[in-house]
């Protein structure tokens, strides 16, 4: 890993392009200087999980109130960037910047090393160097903005990086004994990380986090290893989930005189991700039923108007009514039109194959997670697949959206056809190389996870995209290393 990671400082791996960094200036929490401000508050207040008012910035609010004037679910990109401020200091977006950047060349860099570990170093650099090149592809995904955006590329590159060395742990560790605590100890930390990146982003969480599990059931040798893996797994994730968020909480409280005795509150964990209110609004990718259309507000005023016919969900917290009746119309819309809701899965589905491609080659350094619209196919994009209020963003991709060069799609077309064969080829080797077997089984869990994530809600895909990478790159590698087992077979 040592070798890699000065490959990476002399190739420049580690120096972010000024055309590229900070160009976008993100959409959560506000503003960039807005967000600065919250992550550097824990400089002149000296305690976390606190946020200003918007309005009156002499007035603090716990960061984890679902009453603020914006609502905060993954509060982890906020949160971790106050525990490097009262840490460190204040903090700057450059800084944040090249730590997005420094964590995806960190975490392939971990990629290289465990391949080296199980194929070989030759192929495992091969590996690394076109990794680094998919750095250079997923640049505006990675440091365009100091957001959490802008972290979801090197968080999927971590996964990787965590999945690869637990499933050879879990498979190369014969038997069981409790003196054997390094694998348990690293299922504990591969929660930890789970956990954190849930805080960060939701979907990139719980796609880590059953990706690990899916790996203690398929690589384990044992069922007592594999359920004493799973345990550390989820003692890790429930710690930085529930436990250190709500020691957190409490310091604050202490600190700031909030203190009103102990409560199992503390450990209810931060706000969740609403997913119900995403899932109503994606359904206006298509022409529906409901009337909905791709603008900020449309599931905002389908809601309100639908407030008399659910006029208990409004009781309690606003934001928690708002995701109940978003729940109610959403499944009653599925009950009333399940064949028109079968159709948006399908058409989601199917768009897969161009989304990668364009997410890829079509993101602009402006990119803002959504593929842009070229301007050789403006006149050709349908106005409901791109969103009202910023027409320059695709929501729906189609292939004849798309404006790739011949090496750009050779590239694609190469790297898909590949890892189907590698794919293929390590099924039909399952007996014989089971290890490798249960890796691929795990990844592609994750893969499948993120594909059915954009199926379902279009303006995700980026973790999709760049998993796809990942993989086509690990298929390179084990290609060349089955090569050189042929050929040192040939030579003997």
């Amino acid at each position: 890993m040592i070798g890699c990671l000065v490959i990476a400082y002399a190739t420049g791996a580690f120096d972010l392009d000024p055309r590229i960094a900070r160009v976008w200036g993100g959409y959560h929490y506000g503003n960039e200087e807005h967000r600065l401000a919250q992550i550097n508050l824990p400089t002149t207040i000296h305690t976390t999980m606190v946020v200003q008012d918007y309005r009156d910035r002499k007035s603090l609010r716990p960061l984890e109130d679902h009453n603020s004037n914006w609502y905060f679910d993954d509060i982890g990109y906020i949160l971790f960037g106050q525990i490097c401020a009262s840490l460190f200091g204040p903090l700057t977006a450059d800084q944040i910047v090249w730590f997005h950047n420094a964590l995806f060349v960190l975490a392939v860099a971990a990629i290289a090393a465990t391949a080296a570990f199980l194929t070989g170093i030759f192929p495992a650099l091969v590996g690394f160097i076109l990794l680094l090149l998919l750095r250079s592809a997923f640049a505006p995904a990675i440091y365009n903005s100091a957001s959490t955006p802008s972290l979801v590329v090197p968080m999927v590159a971590a996964i990787v990086a965590i999945v690869l060395p637990l499933g050879v742990m879990l498979f190369r560790q014969d038997g069981f004994h409790w003196g054997r605590v390094t694998t348990l100890v690293f299922c504990a930390v591969s929660g930890v990380a789970a956990g954190a990146m849930m805080l960060v982003r939701y979907p990139i969480g719980v796609g880590a986090l059953l990706t690990i599990l899916i790996l203690t059931l398929v690589n384990a040798r044992s069922w007592r290893q594999s359920g004493a893996a799973a345990l550390c797994v989820l003692i890790g994730f429930f710690g930085i989930v529930r436990v250190a968020p709500g020691a957190l909480e409490l310091a604050r409280d202490v600190k700031l005189g909030w203190y009103k005795g102990l409560s199992l509150n503390y450990l209810a964990g931060p706000p969740k991700h609403k997913p119900y209110f995403t899932l109503l609004a994606s359904i206006a990718r298509y022409p529906n039923a409901l009337g909905l259309v791709i603008r900020d507000s449309a599931v905002d005023e389908l809601l309100v108007a639908k407030r008399r016919e659910f006029p208990s969900r409004w009781r309690g917290d606003y934001h928690e009514a708002f995701d109940q009746i978003a729940r109610d119309v959403l499944l009653d819309y599925i009950r009333t039109h399940p064949m028109e809701y079968a159709t948006y899965l399908a058409r989601g589905t199917i768009e897969l194959f161009a989304v990668i491609p364009a997410i890829t080659f079509q993101a602009g350094n402006n990119f803002a997670g959504s593929p842009w619209v070229m301007p050789a196919v403006r006149d050709v994009v349908d106005p409901r697949d791109v969103r009202l209020d910023s027409p320059e963003q695709l929501i729906n991709v189609r292939l004849r959206y798309l404006d790739l060069l011949a090496v750009q799609w050779a590239t694609y077309l190469f790297a898909a056809a590949i890892l189907a064969a590698a794919t293929s080829l390590a099924l039909l080797a399952w007996r014989r190389e089971r290890e490798i077997v249960g890796l691929y089984v795990g990844l592609f869990a994750l893969f499948g996870l993120y594909g059915a994530s954009r199926a379902i809600i279009p303006w995700y895909g980026q973790d999709f995209a760049v998993m796809f990478w990942i993989l086509a790159i690990l298929a390179i590698v084990f290609f060349l290393h089955r090569s050189a087992i042929a050929l040192r077979k040939k030579w003997s």
